[in-house]
């Protein structure tokens, strides 16, 4: 890691990355610098992924969904997404292949930091995914504090238990309110601890929140959480994003209640997983 540093770009490509005080290489000497004032990564960071999985085909969804609950039992998903993954990851001498092969495929797509390494099927999964491609959830690295993440749905009941843990996350990720009716909007209500006490703060970043409601996102700002924008997954299985459930609400509205962890987007109101670096027909040197 650079503190403070500079990126020299030519024609798209990066040809050096020094100091920032370094000398600069001589053919970049009366280029334009661009002042990012921000954080520069090596490729796309996506904080939303369940990695194994992009082994299989993209499933072509036959209906729309309301919420999470509903598409895993049926024959269909059982057959072409959960049955392979079940044999896959229990056959030790598939899985090695496997995380080479979903690794290599995220680094040719420009992702160089990824998430989603559990596997139900196989817990001990966890331990390939090392190398070409770097995890939020295994950073293996003193520097890059890790994300605690977790799949299933916080119980009302756990709201406090739970909460006890996100005050020890420097990063948590939970897939939350995953569907558009009221069954997906009460998993966002079982955060609720107290009347005005929610199990929500400023580590907590919620995967998907369509089913959250314009009071909701109100919340989700007043305690400082973030949401992690999943649209591809959200059209394909609910046909809609959460900047669609009311004509009153739209991203203008929201702005400046809660961040946006947005993909492939650079936002102004939040963190994004987008590479800050452009493309340039000239040299450009970027700090």
């Amino acid at each position: 890691m650079i503190p403070k540093g500079t990126i020299y770009i030519d024609r798209g490509s990066i040809v050096a990355v020094n100091e920032a005080q370094a000398s600069c290489p001589a053919e970049f000497e009366d280029v334009p610098v661009v002042k990012t004032g921000g954080t520069i990564y090596p490729g796309l960071i996506e904080l939303h992924n369940h990695l194994a999985y992009n082994a299989l085909c993209l499933w072509d969804v036959p209906k729309q969904y309301s919420n999470r609950d509903q598409w895993p039992g049926i024959p269909a998903y059982r057959k072409l997404i959960s049955g392979p993954m079940q044999i896959i990851g229990k056959s030790p001498e598939l899985v090695p292949a496997l995380i080479r092969y979903v690794k290599c495929k995220s680094l040719l797509g420009g992702v160089t930091t990824s998430h989603g390494i559990q596997l139900f099927s196989n817990a001990g999964i966890r331990r390939f995914y090392r190398g070409i491609v770097r995890n939020v959830e295994q950073t293996d690295e003193k520097d890059l504090p890790e994300a605690d993440t977790r799949i299933a749905d916080v119980e009302a009941k756990n709201a406090s238990r739970f909460f006890e843990r996100l005050q020890k996350a420097t990063c948590f990720l939970l897939h939350l309110s995953e569907g558009v009716d009221e069954t997906a909007n009460k998993h966002f209500q079982s955060l609720r601890i107290a009347d005005e006490k929610w199990a929500i703060n400023e580590q907590l970043a919620g995967i998907h929140c369509a089913g959250l409601k314009e009071k909701d996102f109100d919340i989700l700002g007043k305690e400082k959480g973030a949401m992690i924008w999943s649209p591809m997954s959200n059209l394909l299985l609910l046909w809609r994003n959460c900047k669609d459930q009311s004509s009153k609400r739209g991203w203008g509205s929201n702005r400046d209640r809660f961040r946006l962890v947005a993909f492939g987007e650079q936002e102004s109101f939040g963190r994004t997983q987008s590479s800050l670096v452009g493309q340039s027909s000239d040299g450009v040197c970027v700090q």
